[in-house]
């Protein structure tokens, strides 16, 4: 504006006979002032419109498919903030940006999710995924605060990352912690060692500051790994180590997880995580998976509805989040291998959806019975033709079903999300597989397990309510069938006994001959009392 004005003004001093056009400039100025204060305006206020997000993240446009849009924010604008140094005292707007991608077609994502940067009062930790059966998240250890990439667990309660002693450090991909170059650097003096389903590890117990997504706590008992099994050793999908977050009865290094630690030392309010993982089997990154620290987020539930499930102790272990699970339908139909129910431990370091061995060539054999072309090797199975033809697979978690549809539990390679389990375990282990196509909350608090239906897994459960009150009310209008049977038929015996009863109590019994059995006193004996009797006959007289 400066600018044009000083323009304006150089052409009313040059304009034409001097003076005498000052009128005319005037005018064209007055105009240009207020069409760029109007523009102004109408800039600043569609920018500053309040929206729900306080950060200004980026949202979908309506009737665009979440997974055809990318957001960035990385323009260099952000209205509202404080002033950055370099900046010149100017505020600046961060605009969020979307674009389609050419790539996306219709293809529809595999799971709805919103943006992640939507959730209040919450602590929102994003996460990694490959090709989604493994997820992993950012957190701080040390002073100063190094990063590590680490699986949040809930099948093990142990947190470890890789030393610098040990062989991982000669690996360019995986980040080892070197105890020389933390301040806050503690050792308990003690070791460690763990044995998962797959893959062992030992190491050295250390104190240290550890913090997650801002979250610190200043006395965390953690491990560091010295030697590990080759299967912890993978370049396509590195890891830094494994945040437990399960019970401190199964940990072998002796503290509680990061987030009942958090909660004592008042840090949270509440030691609730909830999970919301999702992705394409067929890319790697960062696409809206993401762990919330803090009460569940309701916008991930659909129709705002969670099942909750109380932990079953001392069955599978004494401190893991093992559930009930009522049963396992094909296509609609029970396959009774629940009776009356299983045990389902819903485990985030886990990829797949784990059978008990003892029920996998019964389970394998019907989920492939349509196909000719799966083929079940050493508890892999392969569909070569995809996932067209296969049947839709129901977990019945307390009054919700939830179903996967075979795009769901197909992974990259043509390969099914199902496998069975190691010996010695005989209880289902729920991996990403599943847990991907819900939302699931993890309330350490009430030792509860929230399962909630998002878009991907279809309507929460109005009707599977009708079909239970539907089946009660069958079986005790049977019930009351049987007992009014039985009575019918027993309703003439019954009452020619009570009938006989009744006459027996009013009629005595008569002797042969038709007397009747009278009981009557004798009189008494009067006169002189015989005091010695002589002759035994006497007294019988």
């Amino acid at each position: 504006l400066n600018r044009t004005t000083g323009t304006l003004r150089a052409k009313e001093a040059n304009g034409p006979g001097g003076g005498h056009g000052s009128s005319t400039y005037d005018t064209i100025n007055r105009k240009m002032r207020l069409s760029a204060f109007t523009f102004a305006v109408f800039i600043t206020s569609a920018l500053s419109t309040p929206t729900k997000n306080k950060k200004n993240s980026a949202t979908t446009s309506p009737g665009r498919e979440w997974g055809a849009v990318e957001t960035s924010s990385q323009v260099g604008w952000n209205i509202g903030g404080e002033p950055r140094e370099g900046d010149g005292g100017m505020k600046h707007l961060r605009i969020p940006i979307q674009r389609k991608l050419k790539h996306a077609g219709n293809r529809k994502p595999l799971i709805h999710l919103a943006n992640s940067n939507d959730t209040t009062n919450d602590t929102v930790v994003r996460m990694f995924d490959w090709q989604t059966i493994s997820y992993k998240g950012i957190i701080s250890i040390g002073t100063p605060p190094k990063p590590f990439r680490v699986v949040f667990d809930t099948g093990s309660s142990d947190l470890w990352v890789f030393s610098s002693s040990s062989e991982a450090s000669r690996k360019d991909y995986i980040r080892t912690y070197d105890s020389s170059q933390s301040k806050t650097y503690q050792s308990a003096g003690g070791r460690f060692s763990i044995q998962y389903g797959i893959g062992r590890c030992t190491g050295d117990d250390l104190v240290d500051v550890v913090s997650i997504g801002g979250l610190v706590v200043s006395n965390q008992t953690l491990g560091e790994v010295t030697d590990f099994s080759d299967n912890f050793d993978d370049k396509d999908n590195p890891t830094d180590g494994i945040m437990g977050l399960a019970y401190r009865s199964e940990a072998q290094i002796p503290d509680y997880n990061l987030i009942i630690n958090l909660k004592r030392g008042g840090v949270i309010d509440e030691a609730i995580v909830s999970f919301v993982l999702g992705g394409d089997p067929y890319t790697n990154g960062m696409d809206q998976s993401m762990m919330i620290i803090g009460p569940p987020d309701m916008k991930y539930a659909h129709n705002n509805k969670i099942e909750y499930l109380g932990v079953v102790a001392g069955i599978a272990g004494r401190g893991m989040w093992t559930v009930k699970l009522d049963a396992i339908q094909i296509d609609g139909h029970s396959m009774g291998l629940c009776t009356p129910w299983c045990l389902a431990l819903p485990d985030t370091g886990t990829s797949l959806i784990v059978i008990p061995r003892t029920l996998w060539t019964f389970f394998s054999r019907r989920l492939i019975s349509k196909r000719s072309d799966c083929i079940d090797h050493n508890g892999r199975i392969v569909c070569r033709r995809g996932a067209e033809g296969l049947p839709i697979v129901s977990f019945a978690l307390g009054k919700a079903i939830f179903h996967l549809k075979p795009e769901q539990y197909m992974l990259a390679g043509q390969l099914l999300g199902f496998m069975p389990s190691p010996p010695g375990v005989n209880f289902f282990l729920l991996g990403d597989t599943f847990l991907k196509n819900v939302y699931t909350v993890f309330n350490m608090d009430n030792h509860t397990v929230g399962f909630a239906h998002t878009d991907s897994t279809g309507v929460w459960h109005p009707a599977y309510d009708f079909w239970i009150l539907f089946r009660k009310a069958l079986f005790f209008m049977a019930l009351s069938l049987v007992v009014i049977g039985v009575c019918t038929l027993a309703y003439r015996p019954c009452m020619r006994l009570l009938q006989y009863r009744r006459s027996s109590s009013q009629n005595p019994p008569r002797r042969q001959g038709g007397y009747e059995q009278v009981r009557m006193q004798a009189p008494p004996i009067r006169g002189p009392r015989i005091s010695r009797l002589v002759n035994p006959r006497d007294a019988d007289l």
